[in-house]
């Protein structure tokens, strides 16, 4: 395998750190049931702070990172017969399945334990109170900006950030390949020859 198509399939495995629970990264500071806010209310912050759209958000940037990782699979691919028309009916998969997984109706249940898991009814409440300001809906209504200038801003950095990714692999590969193996064993009985044990040429 070549040190683009493991840098390639590097952005597919980095799709799952995406879906690992946030609970998971707060699970020390979870609230105890009779503290927890009420499930209503953090439906209404969930509306009122564009969730929702925050999770199309998140569904586009998978497209993203998996167009770049597909990216680095063509050349891959490409040495088998067939491999372009595989390639993209991989993409359309997997472009599938997110879209699936991703539906902000499978989201949402997983946002509303966590958020209940996190914040209690105070801050819920002054969070929902926020969002219907003048500057929270302005916060709202600008996140597509800053997502947007944000990725245009990265985007230059992603060919170098992948050149220096490639690099790194490709030393690590020749390093590997000067090692000797070490995982050979002798089958029990057999003695491995000294360094000074002789061996008669072939044909004697």
């Amino acid at each position: 395998m070549t040190p683009r198509s493991v840098s390639g399939l590097m952005h597919l495995q980095s799709i799952q750190i995406y879906l690992v629970p946030a609970a998971l990264l707060f699970g020390h500071a979870l609230l105890a049931a009779d503290q927890r806010p009420s499930e209503s209310s953090v439906r209404e912050l969930l509306n009122v702070s564009g969730a929702r759209a925050s999770s199309g958000a998140l569904f586009e940037e998978m497209e993203r990172v998996t167009e770049i990782a597909l990216r680095g699979l063509e050349h891959e691919f490409a040495h088998h017969e067939g491999g372009d028309e595989v390639l993209a009916a991989l993409a359309r998969e997997l472009n599938g399945i997110m879209r699936e997984e991703l539906a902000w109706e499978r989201l949402r249940p997983l946002y509303i334990d966590v958020y209940r898991d996190v914040f209690d009814q105070d801050e819920v409440d002054a969070l929902v109170g926020f969002f219907k300001s003048p500057a929270g809906r302005a916060y709202v209504a600008k996140q597509p900006q800053i997502t947007a200038r944000t990725s245009t801003l990265l985007e230059p950095r992603t060919g170098p950030i992948m050149d220096r990714v490639n690099r790194a692999i490709t030393e690590a590969m020749d390093a590997l390949g000067g090692r000797p193996h070490q995982g050979h064993h002798h089958h029990h009985g057999e003695s491995a020859p000294g360094p000074r044990e002789a061996h008669p040429p072939a044909g004697r």
